[in-house]
């Protein structure tokens, strides 16, 4: 877009905009389809599971919903508008931290009602970010032929965010090989898996805020 080639600029948002429901759809399918091996796998225990199966699979519907809603928010950014990127992702967050307690003690939703606010806070930030992209783009306005995936573009994308899809995947599988280790050896201790699997999370949680205010 600093080059003033618009035409190529929206054929690549567009591109980028069906990619990434098209992959968060089949993520989010293969995710139910898979749901108790992938959890397995992962590192869940009999004890777990009952929770971390109602819990993962509405989640996973909302996969799509979450990776546009991220994607679309580097795009809102590189239009010129910081501040409204930032809240696409801040108002489906504070949603689901006002909604949480809402759900689960208000209307005894129990853990599916906790999984359901997350979406839906993945869903109003999705909305958010499409009402930008459609109505509200300072540079360029988007038309039906610009969601057309085409290879050119894929290319360009997936060279492009290589490196940062490796980073991720790599976190993933240190993760993985984390909570497969806690299950093994928090069952050889007095507390259980459960509870070396639980304490893991909390930190994990807490080491992500810290992160984030680090690195935006």
């Amino acid at each position: 877009m600093g080059e003033g080639k618009d035409d190529e600029a929206k054929s690549i948002i567009g591109s980028g905009i069906s990619l990434m429901l098209i992959i968060g759809t089949a993520i989010s399918l293969g995710s139910i389809l898979f749901l108790k091996p992938m959890l397995s796998f992962f590192g869940a225990t009999d004890l777990i599971m009952p929770y971390a199966q109602p819990y993962t699979l509405i989640v996973c519907l909302g996969i799509p919903f979450a990776i546009f809603s991220t994607g679309a928010s580097f795009y809102i950014r590189a239009d010129g508008s910081p501040v409204y990127s930032s809240a696409v992702l801040l108002s489906g967050a504070i949603f689901n931290i006002v909604f949480d307690p809402i759900f689960l003690f208000v209307f005894k939703m129990g853990i599916e009602g906790i999984a359901l606010a997350t979406i839906l806070g993945q869903i109003l930030s999705s909305l958010l970010a499409a009402h930008y992209l459609v109505r509200k783009y300072r540079t360029i306005r988007l038309s039906k032929n610009d969601f057309f995936p085409k290879l050119k573009n894929a290319k360009a994308i997936f060279t492009l965010g290589i490196s940062a899809f490796t980073t991720h995947i790599l976190a993933t599988i240190v993760q993985i090989v984390s909570l497969n280790s806690l299950k093994h050896y928090g069952a050889l201790s007095q507390y259980g898996s459960e509870t070396a699997i639980a304490a893991s999370g909390a930190v994990s949680k807490a080491m992500i805020v810290f992160m984030s205010s680090v690195m935006g």
